[in-house]
């Protein structure tokens, strides 16, 4: 938190804080929130001393107690309270405070999410001369953001920030004079290079679009790496470089040097992408146990780091072999991933993104998105549930979303911690229990994609027509062109659609298609005994193509021991949607007696119930 530095003898900043000085106050306050000075950390304590500064006219302790009130941390938590005390700094003159508050506005907590509301204050704030809020004035009209989007309006507070030393306005500022075009475009290529050339990262990263693009500059792929690793060497977009070179988007596929920017980064960012290189020996020597390595520090940031682990330890490659580890990362990786893809879908709602926003449905896929492992969304919801915010206050549905959270996310774990308090010891037995019930019966069905030819690369109409197979992969890149316009006209709303199937529909389809990669050994090792274990996750999801190929192998004793009884029940289940599973639920229906079809019609009925579910 922003404060004055605290004096070095805290005995004699108490003594004053104790006779009444405000700014002593603010100062012991500052030293118990942070736990310095050979004291220990109280923010109880720190809010009670900041109260006291913030009563006699102290603004910044009215702006740091305000931040208490936001996040429950040594206050009961008041969005409304830390509003008040915003605004009250703001208008005293205290520019933090309108800064606190216009982010308000733009959560929605404490207040009616209200983008506009929140433009405004930026604006107050930029129009007294507080750079940030020039930066973020000029970013909201560049996109649109409760502002009508304005080039012109974008370019004028970029070019204010960057009179007053903000680098990356400066970049920005040159970058949208540059895609006019004309004399104004040359002269802003020309101020970006100047700019690259002192070390700002943003500015080269700039440079080398226009000369990918040809705007403000004559099109020079040569040059356009030239500035890409310029921006590299100033520690700016260092993973998308990376990811350009590995790609070969915008330059020369080069896996080697590919590697080297992954290499930079390290494996906790760029885990994913640096593990499959060992692992194929792509820019690097081939090398399974930095592969592991790489995957196992990445795993939560990276579903895909999880997969790429599953993958070796299926295999035991680079570590010891273990299926039935190698399953519980398949099924991790798969509960993350479609996590995510309602993640998406939360945000969408959140910010009227592709779809009207929209306070409840954003709420509901912040719980889909919770109920999936997403640590970040049980968290979100759980914040929600506190503040009353979008959906009704509750404090033990909030306990239980920061709990699930907490498996994998420190920030909610945290978050619980704070709230653990301001719960009777029956609502914390009443959360648990709801915990464990989640944790038990939670919908196992899991979604995930892996990187292989980049989907750039696959023609459009191939992915509409495997999509309009449910074909999980085709489903899910076929939302991502729509949403990023990559061969295809844009539609924000299109790809919130598919995202959207992916999730309510797309988990029993992409279990039932990665048993088919292992029955086939179609980019996965061929293994008959792993693709029944995935064709019975996606049967018992509710794909009709993985109940009947079970039945078939009940039928038949293929992998499984014969029994026309199961056969006869998930043949029935299938024939649902297929007719030829009906045929043949009929024709094994003739040597069964009835006590054996009715137990097989009351185990398929239920089986139904769990797909409603």
């Amino acid at each position: 938190m922003p404060g004055t530095a605290a004096p070095v003898n805290p005995a004699d900043v108490k003594k004053r804080a104790e006779v009444g000085d405000m700014k002593a106050q603010f100062q012991y306050g500052f030293m118990l929130y942070m736990g310095c000075n050979d004291l220990d950390t109280n923010h109880t304590a720190a809010a009670q001393w900041w109260r006291s500064a913030a009563a006699q006219g102290d603004l910044m302790a009215m702006v740091d107690l305000g931040q208490l009130y936001i996040t429950g941390d040594g206050v009961p938590q008041d969005p409304q309270e830390a509003i008040r005390l915003f605004r009250k700094a703001g208008d005293a003159g205290e520019m933090h405070g309108y800064y606190h508050l216009a982010g308000m506005y733009g959560v929605g907590n404490g207040v009616k999410k209200d983008y506009s509301e929140e433009a405004k204050w930026y604006r107050v704030l930029a129009e007294k001369g507080v750079v940030d809020a020039m930066f973020m004035l000029g970013k909201f009209y560049d996109e649109g953001h409760g502002v009508p989007e304005d080039d012109d309006q974008a370019a004028i507070w970029w070019k204010r920030a960057a009179e007053k030393g903000h680098k990356i306005a400066a970049a920005q500022y040159a970058a949208i004079e540059a895609r006019k075009g004309g004399e104004s475009a040359a002269r802003a290529a020309k101020d970006l290079q100047q700019q690259a050339l002192k070390g700002n990262g943003q500015a080269a990263f700039s440079l080398a679009e226009l000369y990918l693009k040809g705007e403000g500059v004559t099109l020079d792929q040569k040059l356009a790496k030239r500035w890409f690793e310029v921006a590299g060497e100033n520690n700016y977009g260092v993973i998308e470089i990376a990811n350009r070179y590995w790609a070969g988007r915008g330059l020369a596929k080069d896996p080697a040097r590919a590697a080297y920017w992954y290499q930079r980064i390290g494996c906790g960012f760029s885990g994913y992408q640096l593990g499959k290189m060992y692992e194929l020996g792509d820019g690097v020597p081939k090398d399974y146990s930095k592969a592991a390595e790489c995957y196992q520090k990445s795993m939560e940031s990276a579903t895909h780091a999880r997969l790429g682990l599953a993958e070796l330890t299926a295999r035991g490659l680079g570590v010891e072999r273990d299926e039935k580890k190698a399953l519980d990362l398949y099924r991790e990786s798969a509960e993350r991933e479609l996590g995510g893809v309602a993640f998406g879908m939360a945000m969408g709602y959140d910010l009227g993104r592709g779809v009207p926003h929209d306070d409840v449905e954003a709420a509901r896929w912040w719980k889909v998105s919770g109920t999936y492992h997403n640590g970040g969304a049980a968290l979100n919801l759980g914040r929600k549930l506190v503040s009353g915010s979008d959906v009704q206050r509750d404090l033990v549905g909030a306990y239980v979303w920061m709990t699930l959270g907490s498996d994998i996310y420190y920030y909610a774990k945290s978050a619980r911690e704070e709230l653990a308090p301001h719960l009777t010891s029956e609502q914390r037995k009443m959360a648990d229990m709801q915990v464990e019930n989640y944790r038990e019966n939670k919908n196992r069905l899991g979604a995930f994609y892996e990187d292989s030819e980049p989907v750039s690369k696959v023609p459009i109409e191939q992915l509409r027509e495997a999509a309009d197979r449910d074909d999980p992969h085709a489903l899910f890149s076929l939302a991502y062109r729509l949403e990023t316009g990559q061969g295809i006209t844009r539609s924000t709303a299109a790809a919130m659609q598919l995202y959207k199937q992916v999730v309510l529909e797309g988990g029993a389809n992409l279990y039932a298609s990665l048993a088919g990669e292992y029955e086939y050994g179609t980019g996965r090792p061929k293994d008959s005994k792993l693709a029944l274990v995935w064709y019975r996750a996606a049967a018992e999801a509710g794909s009709a193509r993985a109940q009947y190929r079970l039945g078939k192998a009940y039928e038949a004793g293929d992998g499984l021991d014969m029994n026309p009884v199961e056969a006869f029940k998930w043949f029935t289940l299938a024939g649902d949607r297929l007719p030829d599973a009906t045929a043949k639920a009929e024709l094994l229906k003739t040597g069964l007696s009835d006590k054996q079809i009715a137990e097989a019609l009351t185990s398929a009925a239920e089986l139904r119930s769990s797909f409603a579910r």
